[in-house]
């Protein structure tokens, strides 16, 4: 299959591949979504298919009016109305119960639906040509960071899904808010740049937090799997002496070293532990002097092959740390910087979370999913 690279001029095209039952990435305010219409299961499971995402994990109907929420949803309260005024369109979504024409599929078994209404002329233009809500999840393969540029959206489906629609970079960088008004009281399922205090203030009620490690069915996208995790490791810290410290400690040992070991450590007497450090159980008894190097102090070892480990560090103001490459940390840029860091593979990523970053709820929760294990 040969992935179509479209203009913004060509959403017609993208909507005809929609309704014929192919599957189109599109990009959004918030991140590239994957689409397919809503009232097409096959298309839905070919979906889930492609990103190998759990079957479990609702989907967010993507509506380009308030009237087309109507036509998905049921006993609709007030409280939406109210939201769908101040937010829609953007990076809200909302979980409503859902009418009996929504396919299962759609709502991973349940009896509720998530609709939001995006922003961006594209997504807008492609739902109304469609003439149908859109299915659409961040277009990057499950548990992978999510995709804000065109680039991103190929690396993982190039010939795998019918189009793409090429929107340039996503002005947001994480994925809408998700709240549910299911209940007598409302519930934040999911973080995003649209705040806690910012719909308390319209609703006039105290939100409810859920966790996203809470048991039970996923109510929502980004709550019980591992998601938006580079291959590369993470560290977070909280305060400029946990960094530095971490940096003397040279802890980090470069994947090239870690691949030299097994070859450089032949010789009798030596044994590459099956499991931890691998400076673990290398003792003098090597007679091989390169190999006899991994008796060393961490430091001399790595000195002992000029390798130093290849660091990105993350941090909202600029730093005067040498041996890093540094980048600002934002919502904005977050994906974009972690697929960075895989593509030129850094051996860690550094993230420095000042008090001004730890109030951005939206961020800080896809820098918790993104460094989990």
């Amino acid at each position: 299959m040969s992935t179509e690279i479209l203009s913004p001029e060509q959403v017609q095209r993208a909507a005809e591949l929609i309704k014929a039952g192919r599957l189109v990435a599109f990009p959004t305010e918030t991140v590239y979504g994957l689409g397919a219409s809503i009232f097409d299961p096959e298309a839905i499971q070919a979906l889930f298919q492609a990103k190998g995402r759990p079957s479990d994990n609702p989907l967010i109907a993507h509506v380009h009016s308030v009237s087309q929420v109507e036509e998905i949803a049921q006993e609709i309260p007030d409280d939406f109305y109210l939201l769908a005024r101040q937010f829609f369109p953007g990076p809200l979504s909302v979980v409503l119960k859902k009418r009996a024409c929504i396919p299962m599929i759609a709502s991973g078994g349940l009896d509720s639906i998530a609709v939001r209404m995006p922003s961006h002329p594209i997504a807008l233009a492609l739902i109304a040509s469609v003439g149908a809500p859109l299915v659409a999840p961040s277009a990057n393969l499950s548990g992978k960071p999510s995709s804000t540029t065109l680039k991103h959206v190929l690396e993982d489906f190039d010939g795998k899904i019918a189009a793409v629609i090429d929107g340039g970079q996503t002005d947001v960088g994480i994925e809408s808010t998700v709240i549910s008004l299911l209940g007598p009281i409302p519930v934040l399922l999911r973080p995003g740049s649209v705040t806690k205090e910012a719909i308390e203030e319209v609703l006039g009620v105290t939100l409810q937090v859920v966790s996203s490690s809470s048991s039970g069915s996923v109510l929502s996208p980004g709550m019980k799997y591992r998601h938006y995790a580079p291959r590369t490791p993470i560290r977070v810290f909280y305060a400029l002496e946990d960094l530095s410290n971490h940096l003397q400690s040279n802890s980090c040992i470069p994947k090239v070293i870690q691949k030299l070991v097994p070859r450089l450590c032949q010789s009798p007497g030596v044994e590459i532990p099956a499991s931890g450090s691998i400076f673990e159980n290398i003792g003098p008894t090597c007679e091989n002097s390169t190999a006899g190097a991994f008796t060393k102090p961490r430091n001399q070892f790595l000195s002992h092959f000029g390798y130093m480990a290849k660091r990105m560090l993350l941090s909202r103001l600029p730093l005067n740390l040498s041996g890093l490459d540094h980048f600002v940390f934002s919502r904005k840029e977050f994906y974009a910087l972690l697929r960075h860091a895989d593509e030129k593979r850094y051996d860690e990523i550094l993230i420095l979370c000042d008090e001004e970053d730890q109030k951005d709820a939206g961020l800080m929760n896809r820098l918790s999913k993104a460094a989990s294990k």
